[in-house]
């Protein structure tokens, strides 16, 4: 049975966050399962609902029913029909934040704020069907748009890193109860030891124009960049403070306003809040620092012993609630400068 039992599972990422929870193991060998059945079947076989819930199986009623039917775990988007609907509606994932903040975070730290850029596209008005189909269509929108950028630092010799979310104008959508979605990029800007910008201004506003265009007209639409003095704007700027403040910024804001679109009757939104080149994603996925389960443990149960000595600069307890108790599943924190060096090395 020891292949049943959960285990903790934790991981440290680039701005110093922790998180560590408990995970059970959802597949188990065919021999395990009839074994804790039949041990289940015997009347001296007590165990109480936390231990129960360790194992991976919970007592509800009197029954022991599976991970499926347990209310301590959330059913994923795929195993929901509800929630698959209506994909986007919650804006940004915790998953997207943190490949966001801390990508901008990796590309500061690798390439420095000289070379790295930020970028803001939007949109000019629209009505209200044409800001339908944008936000239905907007992944297709911002792929067409990266890759036109993608292909002009190539031919350059270059590869295109960058990661960024999309933000629903909130003031606009006060003002005139239409959605108008824009996009912010973290990116590397220039080549390596110079001056020269891998793309300007009017590059980047000629591929943001073509992209919403082309998707319009696909749509059976008209044309609204550059048309009859409608347009959009593209802005690339300099970071001179913090990339990871940039980007973080707008991703608080983009969630505010979801809420307010659904309160308007909205049922559509983009699907992907957030995105990241592949090189990105794979830098991402390197930086995270994996923790073993007596690690895990360790954190789980000495967290305040870990604040008094300066480990930890702070933490809070995950918890569920089941059968009218709190139960702890894990805890979020940051470490602190040194102890996150510590790990690294």
């Amino acid at each position: 049975m020891s292949n049943t039992l959960a285990q903790f599972s934790g991981r440290i990422y680039p701005d110093k966050s922790l998180s560590i929870g408990i995970c059970p193991i959802k597949r188990k060998r065919q021999q395990d399962r009839v074994y804790e059945h039949q041990l289940r079947q015997q009347k001296e076989w007590g165990v109480n609902d936390k231990i129960n819930w360790l194992i991976g199986d919970v007592k509800v009623g009197g029954k022991f029913c599976s991970l499926r039917e347990s209310p301590l775990f959330i059913k994923s988007l795929k195993s929901s029909q509800a929630r698959s609907n209506c994909y986007g509606a919650k804006g940004i994932t915790r998953y997207g934040k943190k490949v966001c903040t801390n990508s901008a975070l990796l590309l500061e730290q690798k390439y420095t704020l000289k070379r790295v850029g930020f970028a803001t596209c939007t949109l000019p008005s629209v009505d209200k069907e044409t800001s339908l189909l944008l936000l239905d269509f907007w992944g297709d929108i911002v792929r067409r748009f990266l890759q036109r950028l993608k292909r002009i630092c190539n031919k350059k010799g270059q590869d295109f890193l960058y990661v960024g979310c999309t933000e629903i104008q909130e003031k606009r959508f006060k003002r005139t109860l239409i959605a108008a979605p824009h996009l912010h990029i973290i990116y590397v800007s220039k080549y390596k030891r110079t001056n020269q910008y891998l793309f300007n201004t009017t590059q980047a506003y000629e591929a943001w124009n073509k992209s919403v265009n082309e998707v319009l007209v696909k749509n059976k639409l008209k044309e609204i960049m550059g048309v009859n003095g409608h347009t959009g704007s593209v802005k690339l700027e300099r970071i001179y403070k913090s990339a990871a403040g940039y980007i973080g910024k707008y991703i608080s804001k983009g969630s505010q306003c979801v809420k307010s679109m659904q309160e308007q009757g909205y049922k559509v939104f983009p699907r992907q809040w957030w995105f990241a080149s592949m090189q990105m994603k794979k830098m991402f996925a390197q930086s995270i620092i994996r923790l073993t389960h007596e690690e895990c443990k360790a954190f789980f149960y000495g967290c305040e012993h870990y604040l008094e000595e300066e480990v930890l600069t702070w933490y809070s307890f995950v918890d569920v609630k089941f059968n009218n108790q709190k139960i702890n599943v894990g805890i979020v924190g940051r470490l602190s400068q040194q102890a996150y060096l510590a790990f690294k090395t």
